[in-house]
């Protein structure tokens, strides 16, 4: 069980600011989460034949312990954060794991495309990263390091 006093008092203000914040529950701060959360998933160096099912596997089960132990110190989207989560890792993998072809650039999109993240997340969230940027990087730091204290055992 997390506990709100063991942690350092940095964090415990970042989680005491996020706690009936109505802004905790928006889509920017769960892409923030989901990104924390993702950047400490191994993921394959080489071809998989699923990314969902690699995933699934190797994965999915880290993202749930770290989200309930983040949930139990502030109410958070959780079913949303595991989505972005995959799609997160999805983009991880697909910068180690290059397609072999680019089928179309669409000019809108061209470094999306180029980059196959378009092909991971979605246009909702993708337009809430240009209009949220501030925030979602700020969030996205605070809580990385609430993270980093509850995987590293200070707690």
């Amino acid at each position: 069980m997390t506990y709100l006093t063991s942690l350092s008092k940095t964090s415990q203000d970042t989680i005491l600011s996020m706690s009936g914040n109505p802004r905790t529950k928006n889509l920017g701060t769960s892409l923030a989460i989901a990104k924390a959360i993702a950047r400490r998933l191994n993921v394959p160096s080489g071809e998989v034949e699923s990314l969902h099912m690699q995933y699934m596997v190797s994965s999915s089960e880290q993202v749930v312990r770290i989200l309930s132990a983040l949930n139990e110190l502030t109410a958070v989207d959780v079913e949303t954060i595991k989505t972005y989560a995959e799609k997160f890792y999805n983009v991880r993998y697909y910068a180690l794991n290059p397609p072999a072809n680019i089928l179309m650039l669409n000019a809108d999109t061209a470094i999306q495309d180029f980059f196959s993240i378009s092909t991971a997340v979605d246009q909702t969230a993708l337009a809430e990263l240009k209009n949220e940027s501030v925030f979602i990087a700020k969030t996205y730091n605070e809580v990385s390091s609430v993270i980093d204290e509850m995987l590293t055992g200070r707690m």
